[in-house]
């Protein structure tokens, strides 16, 4: 699925259990994976607070930069002034920004753009938390696009409740993928 949406530019909610491994392999391991097909590909990365999503960025550049992904796929050059936690670059002009939901992205735009769990879990009942996520996400976080002809967004995320954001998008037609905790 994830694939499909780098090939096709499509957008996709996943929608995921807690602890079931959405962060590694959207925030961390699709990155990478990216990278070895395109390593221009620009990606703007969410979640719901600051510390996740630099834990998430960090984990990313770590497999990047290692001598295992380097021995596979060959080494990624980092610009040596763009290789912070928050936002770095690669030498074939690819790029990782990494905010928090509710922040500012005025002025930024990627190719990639992923929403990691935009709200906790315990915010599930709190309605103006989730409509505060649902009116970044509409007003701020979908805007920021670099081309108009490839627009692909990802949303990862455990489902709390009818109006958060996966039903918001929902609601509009956007695909989803629900991976349930148990299967029938």
């Amino acid at each position: 699925h994830l694939e499909w949406v780098y090939r096709s530019g499509e957008s996709l909610i996943i929608n995921i259990p807690p602890r079931h491994a959405k962060s590694l392999l959207v925030s961390v391991f699709f990155n990478a994976w990216v990278w070895v097909n395109d390593p221009s590909k620009t990606f703007l990365c969410s979640t719901r607070s600051q510390p996740l999503t630099l834990r998430d960025s960090q984990r990313a550049r770590e497999l990047i930069k290692s001598k295992w992904f380097s021995e596979l796929f060959g080494a990624m050059q980092f610009a040596e002034d763009q290789d912070a936690k928050s936002f770095y670059k690669n030498l074939q002009k690819g790029s990782r920004q990494s905010v928090s939901v509710n922040s500012g992205v005025t002025g930024d735009g990627a190719d990639i753009r992923l929403v990691d769990d935009p709200v906790d879990a315990s915010d599930s009942l709190n309605d103006e938390a989730l409509k505060k996520a649902n009116t970044w996400f509409d007003q701020t976080f979908s805007t920021r696009i670099s081309s108009p002809d490839y627009t692909p967004i990802i949303i990862v995320m455990q489902r709390l409740a009818d109006n958060d954001l996966s039903g918001h998008l929902i609601e509009k037609g956007h695909n989803v993928l629900c991976l349930p905790l148990e299967y029938d």
